[in-house]
This record gives structure tokens, C-alpha cells and sequence, in this order.
């Protein structure tokens, strides 16, 4: 009975194995699938490769040293003012008088013993007197020569002959001026100090009065050179003379 109950149960334990193998078996396929669907859905990983860096170009700059300043110039030394010389009185001492020996007579019988006459001292000097500057002499002013007396010029107006224009007269005329004109025209001038006319007379009429207004007016107009006696301007009096003739056709 023992033994055919241990040959029942042995097919029975290797039916029950299978079962757990499928299940193993299954559930590694799985995993894998479930690995490879992973592997599938995962983005790829790109590994970026580190950039080669840019060489760097160094240029040297020589820069530009700034000159030394040059030194400032030392103020000039003030000039020492010259000192006033003093002057000094060098006062002698007395020389000592050398002391008088003593002189032994010898006493004769005979002879009487002669007085012993003393040295007479030397005389002292005399101080030296401080030397004083003189002082410089005061020059006396110089007298102004006196002007020379100019020669006297008489008041009176002096009659001249020649006198030169620094401004002459307009006496242009007009055509009808020149129809009633029947002669010259002469006027007398005082010609001033300045040159400038101070007055004017009329002596001689040409014949038409328009002309002789108008000579009159223009000569005060005019401007001499002043006339001089001993290099002194004085009043001048001349005589003008105008013959006016019609322009030729």
C-alpha cells in the first residue's frame, strides 16, 4: 500500500513544475519587451563635441613715455644792497715811556756833582679825526636863454603881385552870360594869415551884374597860400583880373 502510493504522487510534482516555468518564462519576455519599447520611445543622445577656441591675437602697443617738464626757472637772487662803509677811529695809546736809569755820580772833591737832567716824554699823537664826506655839490639851474625879439611886422595889409591858389574859383559860364559881357571883370582881395579870403571889392564890371555877383562869390570861396614877411604870416592884398571869352565854334 506504501509503495503504490508513492508511484501515484511522483507524476503529479512534475505536472505542477511546468506551470512556473511558463510564468518565468513569460514574465522575462516581457521585461524585454517592455526594455525594447523603452529603447524605442528614448530620443538618441547626441554628445556635442567642445568647440576648438578662436586663437587670440596680442598686438603690443609701444606707448608714448610723456616728456619730463622742463624745470621751472629759479627766481633771480635779489642783488645785496651795499652795506654804508663804516669808518672806524682807530684810537693810538701811548706808547709807556721807558723809565728814566739812575745815573751814579761819583762825587770828586773838586767838582760839584752836576743835577741829573730827566728825559723829557715823547709828545702823544694827535687822535685821528673821522673823515666825513663832502657833500655833493647842488647844481645851480641852468638860466633859459631869452628869445631873440622877432622883427616887427607892420599891421597894415601889404600889396603882392604874385600869389598861388591852393583852391581856385569856379567861373565856368553859360553861353547867354557870355552875350552880355563887354569886358573884363578886375576885383581887389584881402587874402588872410590863413590864406582864406576875407573880402572881396569889385573895381571893374565885365557889363553883367550876374557875373560880377558871381566872380565876387567864388573868389571868397578860394584859398591862397598866406603870404610872410620876415618868415611871418601877414594880410595881403591882390588884384584880380578876369577877361572872359565866349569858346570859340
Amino acid at each position: 500500500m506504501t509503495a503504490m502510493i508513492q508511484a501515484d504522487t511522483t507524476p503529479a510534482k512534475q505536472n505542477s513544475t511546468k506551470p512556473r516555468a511558463w510564468g518565468t518564462i513569460a514574465v522575462v519576455l516581457l521585461a524585454h519587451v517592455a526594455v525594447l519599447a523603452a529603447l524605442a520611445t528614448m530620443k538618441p543622445i547626441t554628445l556635442k563635441m567642445p568647440e576648438t577656441p578662436k586663437p587670440v591675437e596680442v598686438r603690443f602697443i609701444q606707448l608714448e613715455q610723456p616728456k619730463p617738464k622742463p624745470p621751472e626757472p629759479k627766481p633771480p637772487k635779489p642783488e645785496p644792497k651795499p652795506k654804508p662803509k663804516e669808518v672806524k677811529v682807530v684810537k693810538q695809546q701811548p706808547k709807556p715811556l721807558p723809565k728814566p736809569k739812575p745815573v751814579l755820580a761819583t762825587p770828586t772833591v773838586s767838582e760839584r756833582p752836576q743835577p741829573v737832567i730827566a728825559p723829557q716824554p715823547e709828545p702823544l699823537p694827535e687822535p685821528v679825526k673821522p673823515v666825513v664826506p663832502e657833500p655833493a655839490p647842488v647844481p645851480q639851474p641852468v638860466a633859459k636863454p631869452e628869445p631873440k625879439p622877432q622883427p616887427a611886422v607892420s599891421s597894415e595889409p601889404k600889396v603882392v603881385d604874385g600869389v598861388s591858389y591852393i583852391r581856385r574859383p569856379n567861373l565856368s559860364l553859360t553861353e547867354s552870360e557870355y552875350r552880355r559881357i563887354t569886358g573884363p571883370v578886375k576885383v581887389k582881395i584881402w587874402i588872410g594869415t590863413t590864406g582864406k579870403v576875407e573880402n572881396v571889392e569889385l573895381i571893374n564890371s565885365c557889363g553883367n551884374s550876374t557875373v560880377d555877383k558871381r566872380v565876387i562869390r567864388e573868389m571868397k570861396r578860394a584859398l591862397f597860400t598866406p603870404s610872410r614877411e620876415n618868415g611871418v604870416p601877414v594880410v595881403a592884398i591882390n588884384y584880380q583880373v578876369f577877361d572872359f571869352k565866349p569858346p570859340s565854334n
